[in-house]
């Protein structure tokens, strides 16, 4: 069970670009995503390199952008690290641009178009552009990714995630109970908290 707690933007783009390790290792199901080349040298418009479910047939170069709160990823930024990304030998078969801006229909447009125009080129290449929206359910889900961008949420969110899953699993064994009661002898079940069910009301 995730937290809905919202996860803070790195503050720089270092940070983003570490963060994101983890998260791709557990999106792509590979553990050798890693970071390519070091700042200030040409990355060839990636920033992240991995294979799906590390099939060395199926290369991903993923592109991290920091925007600040309220900013827009422009089209022409996506399709200049774009088009460094096509020159990458072997071949990339997957593309996606990992930003903090927020969620649009407009990133999503310029994916399509993308990797539409490639295919009419005979290259075929899934495009993918993912918003802070898209990319915060996903850190949620991955431990590592989360321990990555929200080094404090452990001592709280885990205990709450815990408590709620222990909180289900009563409610079932109550629940179970009751039902047994209900078709034989009647039985009290009394749960921690202290409500007191009764199947034979």
């Amino acid at each position: 069970m995730p937290s809905s707690t919202i996860i803070k933007i790195p503050s720089d783009d270092k940070a983003f670009e570490e963060n994101c390790v983890p998260l791709f290792c557990g999106v792509l199901k590979d553990p050798n995503v890693k970071l390519v080349g070091t700042r200030g040298k040409a990355q060839s418009g990636i920033d992240l390199t991995g294979r799906r479910d590390r099939d060395p047939t199926q290369l991903v170069g993923i592109q991290c952008k920091l925007i600040t709160r309220g900013g827009k990823l422009a089209e022409e930024i996506v399709r200049a690290d774009f088009d460094k990304a096509l020159q990458i030998t072997p071949a990339l078969t997957e593309f996606i641009v990992a930003t903090t801006a927020n969620d649009d229909l407009e990133y999503d447009r310029i994916a399509n178009t993308l990797s539409q125009e490639q295919a009419a080129l005979g290259r075929r290449i899934d495009v993918q552009v993912w918003g802070w929206d898209t990319l915060q359910p996903k850190i949620r889900a991955n431990k590592a990714a989360l321990d990555a961008f929200d080094p404090g949420h452990s001592a709280s969110t885990d205990r709450i995630v815990a408590l709620g899953e222990e909180s289900l699993e009563r409610h079932g064994e109550t629940k179970a109970a009751v039902d047994r009661g209900g078709q034989g002898e009647g039985i009290i079940c009394v749960e921690r908290c202290g409500n007191i069910v009764n199947p034979r009301r």
